[in-house]
């Protein structure tokens, strides 16, 4: 590490031109750092909540400080509690999911400007900086063990930063010797202990950089002058050890995670390899295999080959390889001087306990060593340990390119070979996390999905006191795993209402038993695309075995897709055709099975409300599909807008169907016999002078007066087997509407056929 000597660190330099070229690479340097940062933290926006730990935290962000913090330092044994649920609450402060991820990433950005600032002011190399955050950037491996890109928002990765700004500081001290920059250290680092006990370990660093940097003073020996470096550090380590020894003698933690465990060499050291080494580019590759199996965007699925990610790789992965590799290149090309072996090899041992020293409290616990038996790959702690890999990797890179600077022909190849192995490791790390981010936004579409349920007119409308059966709201992505009244603390937390949300029959039983309302909730997703649909109703009934039933059904659909076949089974005896409601629109089913396709491209709302009601809905049954070229062979009967009807608008409550001149509604009948059907709805046009509506078909024909205040109609419609068609003109004048292309001359408000 370089010692403070005047022009160490920095190459020969003179004239206008030397920093005109200076400020050129810099400014090319930092554009290249922001276009990686982009890749970096653009795949991570679409993750929510990841972890039990993390939707326990935002369940209770909302609570009184002490009536959280207390039993939770009660339990862990751990004072500093209290000032983890001041940190813990920030990314809650406001219900705005861009908040939440600004909260969330903000830090780990502050985390590379940090490391990149620490770097140059200890080594003077402005490249190494450079080099050291690219890496990291282009090397963050994205994963779902508590790593905390997306897990534990904010208070880990700003204890991070307290303890960067304490060694910003302790350099600023040894440059300027102030008492202020001193005093700034100290805070910094109590600050860092007080969000996480790991923050202890780092005292070697201390230790180490006192003894790099202290000189001799006259009359003052070595020893002295590193204790001297040392006591701003001593001070807050031995109040916070006090506290913690205190607190924890009135307190005994009964959580293993903070209290030793059965504890063996064997066993500790597999929890230090195990949370570091998983911290190293490319570990996720070769160790998420379901993962990468289950959301590889690849048309072959997922291959562990180069050239299968080369021939499957994205835009963007293409486009990064080249920033990343061009700036690698051009940095080493720049021969960045290294002060020599010594500072390399001190850069070397500092990069290992950065390296190792995260996991050596967790490795002391019962817990993790556990964790890490039953086949855990990483923790926090993984992200601490990821500082000493990037380290170590920029530092070597360059320290070797200096070494063999001197043959240009091995110097160029080995710095083309550098820069298109970063490349390419940058490209496997973007090819993983690929897979493991969007598994991530996948799980965090149940709670977006939800929120909207909460908010529905349905869920309004059920009575406190309620039992919901839900059992699929508990099936999981990769760790986002919730305990047993997580769903009914969420909807107390949003929305105030006591409703209890199980996934236990036995409870339900209970709920029959003591008259309570009871409801079914169905959530169902598809694998790699952000489709999903719930479903939600009374229970009614129970068949034979114990599957829910009802008369009536509501579908919410939060999708691309506004058009789906929609099918489901009903639990009924009874021979024949059995009537079944879409919408208010009347089909007639055969065998007990639905199948129809539902058409709302009309409707922009993103969620959308499709009402189902028929005899006995089996309502886990109930499903949809995006695949909606099915022929309707199984539903009996059936209404068809045809010639002249334009697609539906508005939702299940209020909407409108649009029609030219005439519009041709067909009854397919292929019941056999005589369908009744009651047709009713409203019919306008676009101005308030009256005009002539003409219904006709072969059984009845109608003449109606009608304007744009509208005229309600109803009829009861005797339908023969076949095709019955029935024929609605008017003599209206074109609706004026200059941006749609469509001929609008009348409307069907709320048509329902029952």
């Amino acid at each position: 590490m370089a010692r403070h000597q005047k022009g160490a660190g920095t190459g020969p330099r003179s004239g206008a031109g030397a920093a005109s070229n200076d400020n050129g690479a810099r400014y090319f340097i930092i554009i290249a750092l922001l276009v990686l940062g982009v890749f970096a933290f653009f795949p991570l926006l679409g993750a929510g909540l990841t972890t039990n730990d993390d939707m326990i935290l935002q369940l209770n962000a909302g609570k009184d400080l002490l009536t959280r913090a207390l039993p939770w330092a009660k339990l862990n044994g751990r004072f500093h509690v209290f000032f983890q649920q001041i940190l813990i609450k920030v990314p809650y402060l406001f219900e705005s999911f861009a908040y939440y991820k600004t909260a969330s990433l903000a830090p780990i950005a502050l985390n590379v400007a940090l490391l990149g600032i620490v770097v140059r002011q200890f080594t003077r190399s402005y490249y190494l900086s450079a080099l050291t955050a690219a890496v990291f950037l282009s090397f963050l491996s994205n994963m779902w063990e508590h790593y905390l890109l997306t897990s534990f928002p904010f208070l880990y990765t700003t204890g991070i930063n307290f303890l960067l700004l304490s060694l910003v500081f302790f350099h600023k001290n040894i440059e300027k010797q102030s008492r202020v920059y001193t005093v700034l250290s100290s805070v910094f680092f109590f600050l860092a202990l007080l969000t996480y006990e790991l923050f202890l370990t780092y005292l070697v660093l201390f230790l180490f950089l006192s003894v790099v940097y202290e000189g001799r003073g006259p009359g003052q020996g070595r020893a002295y002058g590193i204790l001297r470096r040392m006591l701003p550090y001593l001070y807050p380590v031995a109040l916070y050890l006090a506290a913690y020894f205190a607190f924890r003698y009135f307190f005994p933690s009964t959580y293993m995670g903070s209290k030793m465990g059965a504890f063996t060499i064997p066993r500790f050291l597999r929890v230090i390899y195990q949370f570091s080494v998983s911290s190293l580019p490319t570990y996720v590759y070769y160790h998420y295999q379901p993962y990468l199996s289950a959301y590889s965007g690849a048309f072959d699925g997922h291959r562990y080959s180069l050239i299968h990610i080369i021939r499957n790789a994205r835009a963007e992965w293409a486009a990064k390889f080249i920033v990343l590799a061009s700036l690698v290149f051009f940095i080493l090309r720049a021969r960045p001087p290294f002060s020599g072996l010594r500072s390399f090899l001190a850069l070397g041992a500092v990069s290992a306990a950065l390296f190792l020293m995260p996991p050596l409290l967790p490795a002391m616990t019962e817990t993790y060593m556990s964790y890490v038996e039953k086949g855990l790959l990483a923790h926090t702690v993984t992200y601490f340990s990821y500082f000493g890999a990037v380290l170590f990797f920029a530092s070597s890179v360059i320290y070797l390119n200096q070494l063999l600077s001197k043959n240009r022909v091995i110097s160029f190849f080995y710095m083309l070979t550098v820069a298109l192995g970063a490349g390419t490791i940058g490209m496997v790390t973007d090819y993983s996390n690929s897979a493991v981010s969007l598994s991530q936004s996948q799980s965090a579409l149940k709670w977006r999905t939800f929120d909207y349920f909460l908010a529905s007119e349905e869920f309004k409308a059920v009575p406190d006191g309620s039992v919901i059966y839900a059992p699929s709201l508990w099936q999981q992505i990769g760790f986002a795993a919730v305990y047993d009244a997580y769903w009914t603390d969420y909807i107390s937390l949003r929305t105030g209402r006591n409703v209890i949300v199980t996934d236990r029959k036995e409870d339900m039983e209970a709920a029959s038993s003591a008259g309570r309302p009871m409801y079914f909730l169905k959530y169902s997703q598809e694998k790699k695309d952000p489709n999903q649909f719930m479903v939600f109703s009374p229970i009614t009934g129970l068949s034979r075995d114990g599957a829910a039933y009802s008369e009536n059904a509501f579908l919410y659909t939060y999708s691309k897709y506004k058009r789906f076949l929609l099918f489901f089974m009903l639990d009924t005896e009874r021979a024949g055709f059995t009537k079944v409601s879409i919408d208010n629109n009347l089909n007639v089913t055969a065998n007990g099975f639905f199948a129809g396709v539902v058409d709302k491209t009309g409707n922009k709302e993103p969620f959308l409300k499709t009402v189902i009601s028929g005899e006995r809905i089996n309502l886990d049954s109930v499903s949809l599909s995006n695949y909606t070229d099915f022929t309707g062979t199984d539903t009996a009967f059936k209404l068809v807008w045809g010639e002249g009807c334009n697609e539906l608008e508005g939702d299940s409550t209020h909407n409108w169907r649009w029609s030219a001149p005439s519009c041709v509604l067909t009854f397919h009948n292929d019941t056999g016999g005589v369908m009744s059907a009651t047709v009713e709805m409203k019919f306008a046009t676009g101005y308030k002078e009256f005009s002539n509506m003409r219904i006709d078909s072969s059984l009845f024909s109608d003449n109606l007066k009608v304007n744009s205040e509208g005229v309600e109609y109803k009829r009861v419609v005797k339908v023969p087997p076949g095709r019955y068609a029935i024929r609605f003109s008017s003599d209206a004048p074109r609706v004026k509407a200059p941006l749609d292309p469509r001929v609008l001359v009348f409307k069907f408000i709320n048509f329902k056929a029952i």
